[in-house]
C-alpha cells in the first residue's frame, strides 16, 4: 500500500536537501506554513537552530525555490540556540497560519513574527515565558489548537512532558492569557514521561482541529480529547497500553501526526511512523458511538520499506504534512533526514 505515494521531488542519503536548504545538519528542522496569506500551508520553513539560518521554500511547477532566507534568524529571535523550535500560528485569528512562532525552551524567549514580505516583524516578544507560562524547562514544547472550535488555530498549547504541565493561552491582541492551567495532565492523561507528546487533531471531520492527541511513544499509550467547553475535557479514545488502530506505539522512536488521507480539507487522519526500521501507519476512525474505534487505511509493517521512495530507516527521519498543490489539502508528505541531505515530498497517487 506504500507504493500508492509518488515523489514530486526527491533526494538521496547523502543529497543535496531542497532549494538551497542543504538539509546537512542534524539540527535541522522543517515545518509547513502560510508565506504568502493564502489560507494555504504551501510553503516550507527549514531553519537550523544554533546557526541563525532560516529558509522559506515554495513549490512553482516541477521545482521548489526559496522566497525568503536569512542567515541571521529573524528580529527579536536570532536562532542563535541548538534548542529553539518553531511553528505556524493564526495570530490574528484570520483561518490562516500566516504567523510564525519560535521559542527557546529552557530559556524563556518566545517570539511572534508576522510576515510583511520581504520582512518579518515581531508582534510579540518575550524574555520571559508568554501568558505566566515560564518557558523555563528545556523539555517545553509548543503546539497551536483550535481550543473554541471555531476553526483556527489561534490558541497555543504549552506542555511540559514528564512534569503534568499543561496550559491553554488565548490570545487578544497579544496579551495572553489562560484558559486552561494544570499542574496534573489534562483529561486523564498525567503527562508524567518525557516521551509523551501532544497534537491537534480534526477527529470528527469537522474541519477544525480542536480534539487533542496525546502519546506516549514506547508504552503504547494513545489518548484522544474532547473539548466540552471550558477545561471540561474527555476521553473519546483511550488506550493504555496497546496503540491505536492496530498500531501498538511500543517503541521510543514512534512518531505522531494528523493528516488529510482523503484530500477532503480536513486533518481526520493519523499517521504513525517508525523511524529507523521503516514502519509507517495512516490510521482513520472508523466507527464512533460509546468508543470510537480506529482502523489502518495504509500499514507498512515491522520492519518496513517506508512509504513511496522514502524508506524511513534511519533513527533520525523526520515528517510533516504539506501543501504541495496550494489547494488548502494536506494531503502531501515531507519525508527528511537532517544531516544527510536525505527528503522526499510525496504525493497519493
Amino acid at each position: 500500500m506504500a507504493d500508492a505515494y509518488v515523489s514530486i521531488y526527491s533526494q538521496p542519503d547523502p543529497g543535496k536537501g531542497i532549494a538551497g536548504f542543504d538539509l546537512a545538519s542534524p539540527n535541522d528542522r522543517g515545518f509547513a506554513f502560510d508565506y504568502d496569506h493564502s489560507g494555504n500551508l504551501d510553503h516550507m520553513v527549514f531553519f537550523r537552530p544554533g546557526s541563525g539560518m532560516i529558509s522559506i521554500i515554495k513549490r512553482s511547477g516541477d521545482t521548489f525555490s526559496t522566497v525568503f532566507h536569512s542567515d541571521v534568524g529573524l528580529p527579536f529571535f536570532d536562532l542563535s540556540s541548538p534548542a529553539d523550535l518553531g511553528l505556524a500560528f493564526d495570530f490574528d485569528h484570520s483561518g490562516k497560519n500566516d504567523y510564525l512562532v519560535f521559542y527557546r525552551p529552557g530559556s524563556r524567549m518566545i517570539t511572534v513574527l508576522k510576515n510583511q514580505a520581504p520582512n518579518f516583524t515581531a508582534v510579540f516578544a518575550s524574555t520571559s515565558g508568554i501568558g505566566g507560562y515560564d518557558l523555563a524547562s528545556p523539555s517545553d514544547l509548543v503546539i497551536a489548537y483550535d481550543y473554541n472550535h471555531r476553526g483556527n488555530l489561534d490558541y497555543l498549547t504549552l506542555y511540559r512532558p514528564g512534569n503534568g504541565i499543561i496550559w491553554i493561552l488565548e490570545n487578544h491582541n497579544g496579551n495572553f492569557n489562560h484558559v486552561l492551567n494544570s499542574d496534573s495532565g489534562i483529561g486523564g492523561y498525567d503527562l508524567q514521561s518525557p516521551l509523551d507528546r501532544v497534537y491537534a487533531l480534526d477527529l470528527d471531520s469537522s474541519g477544525r482541529k480542536d480534539y487533542l492527541a496525546l502519546y506516549r511513544a514506547g508504552a503504547g499509550i494513545y489518548f484522544i480529547l474532547r473539548n466540552n467547553g471550558g477545561n471540561n475535557f474527555t476521553q473519546v479514545y483511550a488506550q493504555p497500553g496497546a496503540g491505536i488502530g492496530g498500531y501498538d506505539l511500543l517503541s521510543p522512536l514512534d512518531t505522531s501526526l494528523a493528516y488529510d488521507y482523503e484530500a477532503t480539507g480536513k486533518l481526520d487522519h493519523i499517521v504513525l511512523y517508525r523511524p529507523g526500521n521503516g514502519m509507517i501507519w495512516i490510521i482513520k476512525k472508523i466507527s464512533s458511538g460509546p468508543k470510537d474505534d480506529f482502523a489502518a487505511v495504509l500499514s507498512e509493517g515491522d520492519p518496513g520499506v517506508g512509504i513511496g521512495d522514502y524508506d524511513l530507516r534511519s533513527p533520525t527521519d523526520l515528517v510533516f504534512a504539506f501543501d504541495a498543490d496550494s489547494k488548502g489539502i494536506l494531503q502531501d508528505l515531507v519525508l527528511y533526514r537532517p544531516g544527510t541531505g536525505k527528503i522526499s515530498v510525496l504525493t497519493k497517487k
